[in-house]
């Protein structure tokens, strides 16, 4: 598969706001049926559920993942923003029920190091006030529970909060 047939089959254009609740559901189960075997295959084993497919279609959606479920807001330099996608990995690991290992799965997935500091670090510097990324991740959180009910855990809540 070339990489513009990757890139025309992942990115799901965002759900028409008139959907029913019932037919968000289904297009999202139906986005989730077409990621690429290829980019499903890059994913560490723990990522490649349902729900996993789901909340990365979503941060995707949100501009927060490429094509590929890499990375998509880099700094200045072309690096990734480690400490946003740390947070990123945390939610995601939140809302999968993900306690053991979580770092090192995002660790290799993307170029995160110390992941429980520098999002221990972030969220000790973001608590009064939260960031745009924040706020966003939120109200993609939100639309994750409210379409799979099941994604919202007692510590998702913090996620969702900002």
């Amino acid at each position: 598969m070339s990489k513009t047939e990757v890139t025309q089959a992942v990115i799901p254009p965002p759900a028409p706001k008139s959907m029913s609740q019932e037919e968000e559901i289904a297009y999202y189960e139906k986005m989730v049926a077409s990621i690429p075997s290829g980019v499903k295959e890059q994913l560490p084993q723990t990522l490649k559920s349902e729900d996993a497919m789901f909340l990365m279609l979503l941060l995707q959606e949100g501009g927060f993942l490429d094509n590929e479920l890499k990375p998509a807001i880099r700094k200045e330099d072309g690096e990734i923003n480690q400490t946003l996608y740390a947070y990123i990995a945390d939610a995601v690991c939140t809302a999968l029920n993900i306690r053991q290992g979580k770092w090192k799965i995002f660790e290799k997935l993307w170029p995160i190091n110390n992941g429980t500091q520098t999002v221990s670090r972030y969220k000790q510097e973001t608590k009064d006030a939260s960031t745009q990324y924040q706020k966003q991740i939120a109200r993609l959180l939100r639309k994750a529970t409210r379409i799979r009910p099941g994604l919202d855990t007692y510590d998702l809540q913090y996620f969702k909060g900002h």
